[in-house]
């Protein structure tokens, strides 16, 4: 059995789907018992960690998930080595969300692909309402709804085990409910005057529609390689003093630099958001909303 997760991607996302011992455990016995290069079963990739989260909760066991974009890489700029390609090529489908987000992925080399932001409902504008904002994983509700169409895609590519997928899609959207009621609960502990948010770039539009907390600004676009305008990171700063922000939030792996300039010595700058992959600390997608959520939660509630 080819194995096309990289060693440094993650194997399993969570309580959700089963122990990574346990798949460690089956991959070896496999492995003594003689499996073939290819065994016949269905191999997917999904592009960034949080869509590996999400597609392997799903596929459980049956059906191998790879990942392109490595958690610490920025989805709109990651490019796959030569051999990420051929894995690519040989896959059955790969798993993405949008054509604005994974921008630089070759998704035309793969057999089949499956856009996730197209079972997500209608997508919303960015701040500066120049495209539709890609991140739709920010409210849990978005994932819940492509969760069947998902399921259904895995059941087409592998029929005999239809019902473990669509189980598994149930059980998910459930636990992404309870998910969106936890966030709601720890978000209200911020008094509503405090729900302001500056971020480095856009990518929490649906988050903070979902959870009614207001976007104050961002010194770059929806993606963190746009250039920075000068005259935007002047009224953002002023922003920040009239609003007097006690914290602002950089997504890990963006530079937390120029937000340090803006907000001055008296703002706190957060600069280890888990938003476009999971953190260091993640086990899935879950734990990534969660984590997110508690540190938004720590800087902004008094």
């Amino acid at each position: 059995m080819r194995t096309i997760i990289n060693s440094s991607h993650r194997q399993t996302s969570g309580r959700w789907a089963a122990s990574s011992a346990a798949i460690t455990v089956t991959a070896a016995l496999l492995a003594l018992a003689g499996c073939s290069e290819d065994d016949g079963s269905p191999e997917v990739f999904a592009s960034t960690g949080i869509a590996h989260s999400i597609v392997a909760e799903i596929a459980s066991d049956r059906i191998e998930v790879g990942q392109l974009v490595p958690d610490e890489a920025s989805p709109h700029t990651y490019a796959p080595s030569a051999r990420e390609l051929a894995e690519l090529a040989d896959a059955e489908e790969v798993f993405y969300f949008s054509d604005s987000l994974e921008a630089a992925l070759p998704l035309e080399s793969a057999k089949r692909r499956f856009e996730i932001d197209a079972h997500v409902g209608p997508l919303a504008s960015t701040a500066d309402g120049d495209g539709l904002d890609p991140h739709v994983w920010m409210d849990p509700n978005r994932i819940a709804a492509a969760a069947p169409a998902i399921a259904g895609e895995l059941a087409r590519l592998d029929p005999e085990h239809a019902a473990g997928y669509r189980r598994r899609a149930v059980a998910m959207v459930d636990a992404l409910r309870q998910l969106d009621r936890r966030i709601s609960a720890k978000i209200a502990t911020i008094p509503p005057r405090r729900r302001l948010v500056v971020t480095s770039h856009d990518a929490l539009g649906y988050y903070l529609r979902r959870y009614k907390l207001r976007f104050v600004g961002s010194p770059f676009g929806v993606a963190p390689e746009a250039e920075a305008a000068p005259r935007s990171g002047a009224e953002l700063a002023d922003r920040i003093e009239r609003l007097r922000l006690p914290a602002v939030f950089a997504q890990r792996g963006d530079d937390p630099e120029l937000l340090r300039r803006i907000s001055g010595e008296d703002v706190e700058v957060i600069d280890d958001l888990s938003i476009e992959g999971l953190g260091p600390g993640d086990r899935d997608y879950e734990q990534m909303l969660l984590s997110t959520t508690d540190k938004i939660v720590a800087a902004l509630a008094p």
